[in-house]
């Protein structure tokens, strides 16, 4: 398997680990879904940056060789003008040598900059999905706190009905005792004033 292949790869696990969730507790939360697929993606930018890397050093080694490759093809031109022709032949055994070199270092640095093009567009992709899902996550603990708190309002107003109906009975009955004793005060009185005359 070549490195590519590695690479690709190792892409579509992480990818595969970023929806599945086998590897996860079950009952795992929001919370710890998306911590783990943000460890994901950013392993995922781990790579991504080695990829890059290694696209920057093959593009180096090819302006290197590419450098080398020009030298070469001058001197062999200087040498052909002078009539070293023993010469021109070595600078030109030497730059075939150098043009194959940089052939090869062009398909690599091809590949490599497929391979990093290919992971900046899945990070994105994924990073967009993460971000979309963290807004959806944190839209519906708004909404389920709104719904506790308008649950919890219900139920304080619940319990405020209950407390005014209690209060108010037993209001009504305290009135009651109250005028009842009133009553029997005033009966009293009454019963002192009529036997005092």
């Amino acid at each position: 398997m070549n490195w590519l292949d590695r690479v690709l790869a190792s892409l579509r696990r992480a990818i595969h680990d970023l929806i599945s969730e086998e590897d996860l507790p079950e009952g795992a939360t929001f919370s710890a879904l998306l911590a783990a697929a943000r460890v994901r993606i950013d392993a995922l930018h781990i790579e991504l940056d080695e990829a890059t890397a290694r696209e920057q050093r093959a593009e180096m080694e090819l302006t290197v060789a590419q450098a080398r490759l020009d030298t070469l093809n001058t001197s062999m031109d200087a040498a052909l003008r002078t009539g070293q022709d023993v010469l021109a032949r070595e600078h030109l055994e030497q730059a075939q040598a150098e043009q194959r070199k940089v052939d090869q270092l062009t398909e690599r640095r091809r590949d490599y900059a497929q391979v990093a093009a290919k992971l900046r567009t899945e990070v994105r992709a994924l990073q967009a999905q993460l971000d979309d899902t963290r807004r959806q996550v944190d839209q519906l603990a708004d909404r389920e706190r709104n719904a506790q708190a308008v649950e919890q309002l219900s139920q304080l107003r619940r319990d405020l009905r209950k407390f005014v109906a209690t209060t108010r009975n037993d209001l009504g009955e305290r009135e009651e005792q109250i005028a009842r004793r009133e009553d029997r005060l005033a009966a009293r009185e009454e019963v002192e004033r009529t036997s005092y005359r």
